[in-house]
């Protein structure tokens, strides 16, 4: 059936153009229509390859996701592991300690002068040493 508005063509009409249309920018009428026939699957057969390459995509997702637990896991098992070999050495003092009981550094105040041995009032003797030939090792 012509589309609306349009009057099917006469009994036994030929087209001038069949077989090279001007507004078809040359082609053959038979062509283009055979063309357009079999636009169709060709659509179906994108379609078909978009849901398939859809499909795969979500199993690569979920994949992902699959290793993505297991390196959480794993790093998570590492951190315990190193967390169980190696502790800290040293104790801290509880934050709510009175300032009497927490641990004070060593050595004098700051400011305090330091101390020395007094020097000698009278030197006895004095020798002269000669430097060694060959280093100790280390």
């Amino acid at each position: 059936m012509p589309p609306r508005g349009l009057q099917p063509a006469p009994a036994n009409y030929q087209c001038p153009y069949q077989h090279c249309c001007p507004h078809l920018q040359g082609l053959s009428t038979e062509f283009v229509f055979a063309e357009y026939q079999n636009s169709h699957e060709e659509h179906l057969d994108h379609w078909k390859a978009r849901d398939e390459l859809h499909e795969l995509l979500e199993q690569m997702r979920g994949y992902t996701q699959e290793l993505e637990a297991q390196n959480a896991e794993l790093k998570s098992q590492l951190t315990a592991l190193h967390r169980r070999q190696f502790q800290a050495n040293r104790k801290q003092p509880p934050a709510t300690a009175p300032e009497s009981q927490r641990v004070r550094k060593r050595g004098a105040p700051k400011g305090h002068p330091g101390w020395q041995r007094p020097k000698p009032a009278h030197i006895d003797q004095t020798r002269v040493v000669a430097p060694p030939e060959v280093l100790p090792a280390l």
